[in-house]
């Protein structure tokens, strides 16, 4: 293919009667036995990948664009129309994000389970208008909730790099590859937005996304940090190699922190999302930018200040100041954490969405306090100490609470109790709030004590712009 790569393609497949083939290319012809695709060049081609079997797929518009789930499922264990079901929400959520629309007109997801852990890695890689996944064959509904939070990363990529990249993306070579400096943007961006899309339209609570947070804060600490990230960037598939999977732990919490910084310097009103947006409409598919201009342009769209972030951090060596990140946005931060802080109770909770509430899943662990208030499985919570509950708002309730009562104050809980003709009671709860110890590695908690400006700047961090 020496100097051939911008010529077009015709691809003709022949396929056994009743195959079909899922892909996001758009067949030119289709018999019961042939199907005919006409590409631009070799890159489409080895950007489109195809998967033929017999058919099991859903197909749903979402921000006037096709998305399509093929399943190949050899047991039939797995239905393309519940793993759609599991996606629809991430998806609705990803819309609005970006928007209200997806620069795409046609995406598909192709799934490939095999029984057991099958033969070499499992996984997914991401191509410019599908993904596809390599997994095993289990159960339909923890299948469906693993391929949820996969997807979420892999769709992001219809942003970067499809249409936020360098030269060395653009003019890839495959034969003798050449990295850009710039995986914390490819990689680290998109895995940061696919956590921060899911606390933003309430498909996770706070509480949750910041345990996120933490944990990638503690697994980017067993990579090396005295290399700037560019470098490792640029040698990732050599030299660099095993510092590869840091691009989802540090690579996301660049993301983090500049996002932060944005929404500091600009009263909240522009962040990741807008600059995104804003790089987008600057290059966009057929328009690469140059490696090491990047750094430039994202100042000139954004704030001066942010060079200096920049070249500290990303060109830099400097380690990122999380204590000074987050205090800013009114969230504690410890390396090294053992905070007395007052119980909930020590309750399993789980958010349900048609309920509009939090149930109470196992009472098997609660401490003094929760046994003096009596909680019951089944029970859903309506309001604690005296304010509504949702997933939106759990945690600063819980953080209200904290800040403004001490142990051995009487703390009232009112749930919706079962009843035996099937209704639900509101039962009023009560008891002295206890002192429980939290311990763990770079520790994360909303201050109590926030002040109304960091308060203002997480709530244009966390949650859309309008709330």
């Amino acid at each position: 293919l020496e100097g051939q790569k911008e010529l077009p393609i015709t691809l003709k497949i022949t396929k056994p009667k009743g195959f079909y083939g899922s892909t996001s290319l758009i067949a030119k012809a289709t018999t019961a036995t042939e199907d005919t695709y006409e590409i631009a060049g070799y890159n489409d081609l080895a950007d489109s990948p195809l998967m033929y079997c017999l058919p099991d797929t859903s197909v749903r518009m979402v921000g006037g664009a096709e998305i399509l789930v093929s399943v190949y499922s050899p047991n039939k264990r797995v239905r393309a129309s519940a793993v759609m079901e599991s996606l629809a929400e991430i998806l609705a959520a990803q819309k609005e994000y970006l928007g209200g629309t997806l620069p795409v007109e046609k995406y598909a997801f192709l799934i490939y389970l095999t029984p057991g852990m099958g033969g070499g890695g499992m996984g997914a890689l991401e191509h410019s208008y599908s993904s596809m996944y390599f997994m095993p064959e289990s159960e339909e509904k923890s299948t469906a909730k693993m391929l949820r939070s996969v997807a979420a990363h892999e769709f992001f990529h219809i942003v970067t790099p499809l249409s936020i990249h360098s030269e060395e993306i653009h003019y890839f070579d495959f034969i003798d590859p050449k990295m850009s400096r710039h995986l914390w943007l490819y990689e680290g961006m998109t895995e940061y937005s696919a956590g921060l899309v899911q606390v933003k339209y309430d498909l996770i609570s706070t509480g949750d996304y910041l345990r996120g947070m933490q944990q990638k804060i503690t697994m980017s600490s067993f990579f090396i940090d005295s290399i700037p990230f560019t470098e490792i960037s640029a040698g990732c598939l050599h030299k660099y190699k095993s510092q590869y999977l840091n691009v989802y732990q540090k690579g996301a919490l660049i993301g983090m922190s500049l996002d932060i910084l944005l929404r500091d310097l600009s009263g909240g009103e522009m962040g990741i999302q807008e600059l995104l947006r804003a790089l987008s409409k600057t290059y966009g598919k057929d328009n690469p930018f140059k490696d090491g201009e990047l750094f430039a342009k994202i100042v000139e769209l954004t704030f001066p200040e942010v060079e200096a972030f920049l070249s500290q951090y990303v060109a830099g060596t400097e380690k990122l100041p999380f204590e000074k990140i987050f205090k800013s946005v009114g969230i504690i931060y410890k390396l090294v954490g053992n905070e007395k802080v007052l119980s909930t109770g020590r309750v399993s909770l789980r958010w349900d969405k048609q309920e509009g509430k939090y149930e109470v899943l196992d009472v098997n662990k609660v401490n003094k306090f929760g046994k003096k208030l009596g909680y019951k499985k089944g029970d859903y919570i309506a309001s604690f100490d005296g304010e509504a509950l949702n997933i939106n708002n759990f945690d600063e309730v819980i953080a209200r609470y904290r800040g403004r009562h001490k142990a051995g104050d009487k703390i009232f809980v009112e749930v919706l109790r079962a009843q035996a003709n099937g209704s639900r009671k509101l039962t009023k709860l009560k008891g002295k709030a206890v002192t429980t110890n939290i311990r763990g590695m770079n520790l994360l908690m909303l201050d109590p004590n926030a002040t109304e400006a960091q308060r203002a700047l997480r709530k244009a961090w966390l949650e859309p712009k309008g709330n």
